[in-house]
């Protein structure tokens, strides 16, 4: 077997349960990939991400609940993402901890912001399962379905050109679309003194 991918197959769960706690969708979806082609056992890889979201969620839950004073939690709290969670939590609490894994901006605002909320830790913790088992099943399944069309696009020997040059072309467009889309705010206009 190549060194490579018999490091991948005794480190890959590992790095997933990691990655997934710290980055998220890429990795778990890298995961699903990963299983598709052989590397890892698919419900590893499930178990891995899975583990490694609620792992993370409840970590910064406990940050939010007892580090309230500590310098993280208090520029968390100055963002305007956690405000949105915590107006989210107080409206629908269960909800909000279903979902805030797929709401952009909330992922390390979210379990801080349920912490420092009225939200009780065996509820939190409940649901945290729940929620990263769907959250890890969505897209390390994601992952494992296109898997099988990568793998099939690998083993065609004519597809590999097109898929480089697509993937390119892709980066590139996607490049440019976030090039046209910022564009740097004019600095106010200085009065001149008389």
């Amino acid at each position: 077997m190549i060194p490579a991918l018999a490091s991948l197959q005794a480190f890959g769960p590992a790095a997933i349960f990691l990655g997934s706690g710290l980055e998220g969708q890429t990795v778990a979806i890298a995961g699903g990939v990963m299983a598709r082609m052989g590397l890892i056992n698919w419900g590893l890889a499930l178990a891995a991400a899975c583990a490694g979201s609620a792992v993370m969620d409840q970590l910064l839950f406990f940050l939010g609940r007892y580090g309230r004073s500590t310098r993280f939690v208090t520029k968390m709290a100055a963002k305007p993402a956690f405000a949105r969670a915590a107006g989210f939590i107080e409206a629908h609490p269960i909800g909000f901890v279903m979902s805030f894994r797929f709401i952009f901006g909330l992922r390390a605002a979210g379990p801080v912001a349920a912490g420092l909320s009225a939200m009780g830790m065996g509820l939190f913790t409940g649901l945290n399962l729940a929620a990263a088992a769907v959250w890890a099943g969505l897209f390390s399944g994601g992952g494992f379905i296109f898997g099988a069309t990568l793998q099939r696009w690998l083993e065609h020997p004519t597809l590999k050109g097109e898929i480089i040059a697509g993937s390119v072309g892709l980066a590139f467009a996607l490049g440019m679309a976030a090039l046209a889309l910022w564009r740097p705010r004019p600095l106010p206009a200085v009065a001149a003194t008389p």
